[in-house]
This record gives structure tokens, sequence and C-alpha cells, in this order.
């Protein structure tokens, strides 16, 4: 029997670092997709095992177990099964990118989260944006690097806030309905030209949030963007990117 071998560049993801998160990656991958077709759309290849250790209680020394092992199992097995472009849909991951990036396949082509949004901030002409995130993402400055070269100022919120982002992103892990609009009335205080939603359980408020208040990039939607690009799918303009 001849192999099947698909001809579009396979998507594969690394996931279950907030499994909602890699729903409403899928949901934003598929309903952006312009297709009439079931073949229209990206082949997807994912790997949720979302029993690999927590990444920010890792980067915050709460805990020993680092995810990196777990993480470099994933892109291997994605792709020895097919996988021609791969990414993360977790922000704190990245911290182990340019590990990860070193152990790849020569013809792999593995998409960073941070260089995305970074390029979405200059797109937008935002120069000084404050970084929404978890305490790994902020303590261990994931995006500094990155905004750095590309000219972008980047602030973090006070501790209060950072605590109130901590608690909602706990409530989104646990399947409550949290939006957006519960941290609203404290960005007013900031002063920046917008706000990254550099955690993917932000990407889903987001995606709750009838009428957003302020300019966000959002982290989910520029990687979903940059996939569909890399494997050669028409797509929408994709908002927040």
């Amino acid at each position: 029997m001849k192999k099947y071998t698909p001809k579009r560049r396979v998507l594969g993801i690394i996931g279950g670092m907030g499994p909602l998160a890699d729903v409403t990656f899928f949901k934003l991958l598929h309903y952006n997709t312009l297709s009439e077709s079931d073949s229209g759309y990206v082949p997807v290849l994912y790997d949720g095992n979302c029993l690999r250790p927590d990444r920010s209680s890792f980067l915050t020394e709460k805990s020993r177990l680092s995810p990196f092992e777990s993480l470099r199992f994933s892109l291997k097995l994605l792709e020895r099964n097919g996988a021609d472009v791969i990414v993360m849909p977790c922000n704190t991951a990245h911290f182990w990118f340019n590990r990860l990036y070193r152990t790849k396949k020569r013809k792999t082509r593995l998409i960073s989260i941070v260089h995305e949004v970074c390029a979405a901030c200059q797109r937008n002409d935002l120069r000084r944006v404050c970084v929404l995130s978890t305490a790994g993402t902020r303590k261990k400055d994931i995006y500094g690097d990155c905004a750095f070269k590309m000219g972008i100022d980047l602030i973090y919120p006070e501790k209060e806030l950072c605590q109130k982002i901590s608690e909602l992103i706990k409530r989104i892990k646990k399947g409550e309905n949290a939006t957006l609009t519960e941290l609203e009335p404290h960005l007013k205080q900031l002063d920046c030209d917008g706000f990254i939603l550099a955690c993917t359980e932000l990407s889903v408020a987001l995606d709750r949030t009838r009428e957003p208040s302020f300019t966000y990039i959002d982290s989910l939607s520029t990687l979903v963007s940059a996939s569909l690009n890399a494997c050669g799918v028409r797509h929408k303009p994709i908002p927040f990117t």
C-alpha cells in the first residue's frame, strides 16, 4: 500500500499547558482560515500532555521539577510524526525556547510566540507596552531581549495588579467564566500604548470579552496568524495581532 503523505505543511502543537487555551487556539485556527472544504484547513498534530511540571512554579523556584525534558520529548514526537511547523501556545514555556530550538531538526520551523508578539507591537506602532503575564514570565523577563532589539519599552504592573492577574489565570484554568473586564478598571492607571496578553489563559479571557476597552496584542492570536502563514494557509486578518 502506498504511504500517505500530506502535501501541505503540517502544524505540530506542543500543548497541555493550559488545555482551555489550546481549545481557544484551535478555535482561532479554524474560524480565521479561509476555506470552503475540509482540505483547505491546516493539518494538525497535537500533543496535549497536561502532566508536564508547572513552568511558572519552576521559574519562581517553588518547584525543582523542570518541564524542559517533557517539552523536548514532545518536540521530537511531533517531528517523528511529520510536523513541519511547531508551536507552543504557552508564553512561560518560551523560557526554554532557545534550548528547544537547538535540538530541533534543521528543516523544522519552530515559531516563537515572543518574537511574533513583539513584531505585532512594531506593526501597530506600540512603543511602550505593559506585559500581563504569569509570575514566571515576569520574573525571567521572557519578553525583555526581543522587545529591546525591536525598540519596544516594556513595563510590568505593580504587585497588587500582578496578584489579580494571577488569580484570573487560576480561575480560567479551573474552568470559571472570567473575562478581561475584571482587570480593565486597574489598567487605566498605567501609562502605556497597549497591553501584551502574555499568558494564553488571558487570551481565553479576551475571547470572552465582548467589547475590550484597551489596545491589546494577544499572544495566542499572533501565534495563530504566524502558524497559518507558515503552513501556507489563507486566512482572514486576525484581530489583536
